[in-house]
């Protein structure tokens, strides 16, 4: 007979674990709460996957089935499809569970063993049995996602909503259990870059060398993470340019083999538990050129400098445009091809945006990446990125690995 120890233990590796813990989730449905009073509703709808999963610790997969999360005062419900049914029901904070069959679902349907109503309708269904009065919501109704076409949430009520974003800000400075957790990614990133630096050799193929390091990195993270629901697809995203392909900031893989003196631009976001530190580097297969040297210096000096004007209080524009003065100064300006740097965490591009038409100042705890780069035909893309942690006077910079031309030379 299996003991109650080994019971508890099985369940653990079946059911969801929360990342972060439950007292944090509660933390931030406190917030959410006391928003939805100053605003004068007493239900908020969530349909973004991520703040779903920010708020309540439930992961799922976006598709054109909609999920919507109710928020009341006293309770959290939540519509989902039925192939999301028992996934929901195992999140400890939610307290009751709406199914639709599937979408686009309708009235009339011969469902011989489920019957059939709209997402819209079991949505509606379900602010309904809460006696919502008033309704909040992150967003007009579910994103078009996969083909998704349904009415707004205005309309499925017939009654105003109330539009507000809330999650996206309070993701904008992390707690200190985030921290932590970006810490380890970081760690993890760095750790990535090492085996790399072994691996990149002249006659590896972009696409073999891509898939190998994902593999590499996400087995590494999993063995530590625990049975957490998050799969490994979402754990490593790396990618490896080359040789003139490193001129698109963001190229494919390409079916090319590696060459001596190729240029390489490997960057990864590799997530810990769901958040996602950022580590990219420009390295070189062999020598580089004079030319190659200098723009890799000037590329150096820019993230240098970049990190320099990071401090909480400082304008986001701010640090942009130093980075953009200087490279007006080393004559490379028509050579920029986008900002400075984003916000890090549930996802890898996420508010702030350090951008000059942004004027909003940095604050204590925000997880940025710093990557001012310049982008030649003829000698390839220079960046850098980190994940960079802002403090009160002054920044982190989480990913450790080395950023010097002499390090990121391979000489085999």
């Amino acid at each position: 007979m299996i003991s109650e120890k080994d019971l508890s233990q099985l369940y653990e590796l079946i059911v969801p674990m929360t990342v972060l813990g439950e007292k944090v989730y509660q933390e931030r449905l406190k917030k959410i709460r006391s928003k939805m009073d100053e605003l004068g509703v007493d239900g908020y709808v969530v349909y973004s996957n991520q703040s779903v999963n920010y708020l309540t610790g439930y992961k799922f997969i976006p598709t054109e089935r909609p999920v919507a999360l109710l928020i009341t005062e006293d309770n959290i419900d939540v519509t989902v499809p039925k192939l999301e049914e028992d996934a929901a029901k195992q999140q400890e904070l939610i307290d009751q569970v709406h199914v639709y069959y599937d979408y686009p679902g309708n009235n009339k349907g011969r469902y011989y063993n489920h019957s059939s109503k709209t997402p819209e309708k079991i949505v509606q269904r379900m602010i309904e049995n809460r006696d919502v009065r008033e309704i909040g919501c992150d967003m007009d109704g579910a994103p078009g996602l996969m083909g998704y076409e349904g009415p707004t949430l205005q309309e499925t009520l017939g009654e105003e909503v109330k539009v507000e974003s809330w999650t996206e800000k309070m993701r904008i400075t992390k707690s200190e259990e985030e921290i932590k957790v970006l810490r380890k990614s970081a760690e993890y990133a760095d750790q990535a870059f090492e085996q790399l630096r072994n691996l990149v050799k002249p006659g590896k193929n972009e696409v073999s060398l891509n898939l190998e390091m994902k593999k590499r990195a996400a087995e590494t993270v999993l063995e530590d993470q625990g049975a957490l629901n998050v799969g490994s697809e979402e754990i490593s995203g790396f990618r490896i340019l080359s040789g003139k392909n490193t001129y698109n900031p963001h190229g494919q893989v390409e079916n090319r083999q590696l060459q001596e003196k190729d240029i390489l631009l490997p960057g990864m976001a590799l997530a810990y538990k769901g958040y996602n530190a950022e580590l990219e580097r420009t390295m070189f297969l062999g020598e580089p050129t004079e030319k190659q040297k200098n723009y890799f210096e000037i590329m150096l000096e820019a993230q240098k400098l970049a990190q320099k004007n990071v401090v909480a209080g400082v304008k986001l524009s701010h640090i942009d445009q130093e980075v953009h003065d200087y490279f007006k100064e080393q004559g490379v300006l028509e050579n920029t091809r986008h900002h400075t740097g984003h916000g890090l965490g549930l996802q890898g591009h996420e508010k702030p945006f350090i951008d000059r038409g942004n004027d909003k100042k940095l604050k204590k705890n925000m997880v940025i990446s710093l990557e001012p780069g310049i982008y030649f035909q003829d000698a390839g893309g220079f960046r850098h990125s980190d994940t960079f942690l802002v403090k009160e006077n002054g920044v982190e910079r989480l990913t450790r690995d080395p950023r010097d031309l002499e390090s990121n030379i391979l000489r085999k």
